[in-house]
């Protein structure tokens, strides 16, 4: 665990960039759900540990950026507790040390987020849900605490709702073993008791219930309707199945091999793969233990297909220990029929494998400027910030939280862009646009390609920026504010 937190603390990265990590600075300096500080669904409980960081930090960057590394680090507690109580310690020392070196693991623990808090306590609530299914004197207890965790974890990222589906099994269980229902009355109690602290400060801060049901429903038709990336936009099934298990579950989580990686990477995608394949038909499990894990996998896994962002891996984080899991398990099983010099040789390998890979990239990560970081001192060091109007997607908090004298747009529509140039109140000697809303308009009208020309570009890697890992600057030539005009 002290060597987990200190690689997080060693890689934190000092470079606040993506709309969300910006809405969580500003979160800590005033909360306020309607000028999406942070945005719904409010993330009270990581906002709170937040500002409890930040009252002894006296920054905000650095308070998050310590929560996500220190969370990170501590979920390989619950993780390896888990793993331990379900196969043995020897297991549970080898997935422990997979979970600490996980690329997305790493990555995500250097980042600004909520995720690591949130994974935390999905693991805790894990583990103390497979021990209420054993029978010990405890299991009651493990129940309640359960639901508190879950409840409390929902505060967190609420995204992480279908793992009630668990909780409700666990209940089904209880009342086939006990019959008692004054347990299950007390754990739903815990549960909504844990839900009703955070939830309640919510609805104070946005100003009632009725603001805030508004917000809530603004941002969640938004969501699935416009830019959450949900399968209702997304429109192909196949291609989010293929996206989610490939990209995200065995490159992003698991480390597998993509075109142009290193060797390193190719031989942990043999392990990943010779792991899997024992563990489908090698390794037999109790039927409880095969509830768990697919109780476990089975309803967020869904959920993200049909209500996530695909293109962004950090929201299959509490599926990647499950995942790990199986490899281990199944490496663990093929290893027992050699010799014991054969295994201990086989997991050195896996474990200096999965330091190269993982540690150079959450290096490069600390080291260096997101692209959309070099785009916000581009822009703020080159241009006169009167007369200069840049249109973005989610590029515009970033750029907005860096240098907030800069006139920015963000325009979805070509009607929206020419509409919103010819509103300004002068005419701007700049009109610039990054390709995310350049290729968005030049599919609604081709003959503004004529008038945009790209001026600069940042790149960086994929894994790391999953979004904007490629940003290209264009700007318009001398004629296209006229053809606008003539349009």
């Amino acid at each position: 665990m002290i060597i987990a937190i200190g690689i997080r603390l060693f890689f934190m990265s000092p470079y606040p960039h993506g709309w969300d990590a910006i809405d969580f600075i500003l979160g800590i300096k005033y909360y306020d759900l309607s000028l999406m500080q942070p945005h719904f669904p409010g993330y009270p409980i990581y906002i709170w540990l937040g500002k409890f960081i930040n009252h002894w930090v006296g920054n905000e960057e650095l308070s998050l950026a310590l929560l996500s590394a220190i969370c990170g680090g501590l979920s390989i507690i619950p993780f390896y507790l888990l793993v331990k109580r379900i196969f043995n310690k020897r297991v549970a020392l080898l997935a422990g040390i997979y979970l600490t070196f996980s690329s997305l693991h790493l990555i995500l623990s250097a980042k600004i987020m909520s995720d690591m808090m949130g994974t935390l306590f999905i693991l805790f609530f894990l583990y103390l849900t497979y021990l209420s299914w054993q029978e010990t004197k405890y299991k009651k207890w493990y129940l309640l605490s359960s639901a508190a965790v879950l409840g409390f974890g929902l505060g967190v990222r609420i995204s992480y709702f279908p793992y009630f589906i668990l909780l409700l099994i666990s209940l089904i269980l209880w009342y086939r073993e006990k019959k008692k229902l004054k347990v299950i009355f007390l754990t739903l109690l815990s549960f909504i008791s844990s839900i009703s602290i955070w939830l309640s400060w919510q609805v104070i801060r946005a100003g009632g219930l009725l603001n805030f049901l508004k917000i809530a429903i603004d941002f969640t038709l938004g969501h699935f309707n416009d830019w959450g990336g949900t399968l209702v936009t997304d429109n192909s099934l196949g291609l989010r199945l293929i996206k989610l298990i490939y990209n995200n579950i065995l490159v992003a989580g698991l480390g597998f091999y993509q075109a142009g990686d290193s060797i390193s990477r190719l031989i942990l995608s043999g392990f990943i793969l010779v792991g899997i394949i024992s563990f489908i038909f090698k390794v037999e499990l109790t039927n409880k233990e095969k509830l768990f894990l697919f109780s476990w996998f089975g309803p967020y896994f869904l959920w993200v297909v049909f209500g996530q962002n695909v293109a962004k891996p950090r929201h299959i984080i509490t599926l990647v220990p499950l995942f790990l899991i199986l490899v281990i398990v199944g490496l663990d099983k093929i290893l027992a029929y050699f010799k014991n010099r054969i295994s201990y040789l086989s997991y050195g390998v896996l474990i200096l494998v999965l330091i190269i890979t993982s540690v150079s990239l959450v290096g490069t990560y600390n080291d260096t400027y997101p692209p959309v970081v070099k785009l916000s001192h581009y822009l703020g060091n080159n241009f006169n910030s009167t007369k200069t109007v840049i249109y973005t997607f989610e590029e515009e908090r970033v750029i907005d939280y860096y240098y907030p004298e800069l006139i920015i747009k963000r325009v979805r529509k070509v009607s929206d862009f020419y509409t919103s140039v010819l509103s300004l109140p002068n005419k701007p000697d700049n009109i610039l646009m990054t390709n995310a809303v350049y290729n968005s308009l030049i599919k609604q009208e081709n003959d503004l390609n004529k008038y945009l020309k790209p001026i600069k570009q940042w790149e960086g890697k994929m894994l790391l920026y999953p979004v904007y890992n490629q940003i290209i600057l264009y700007k318009g030539n001398a004629k296209i504010y006229n053809y606008i005009q003539n349009y």
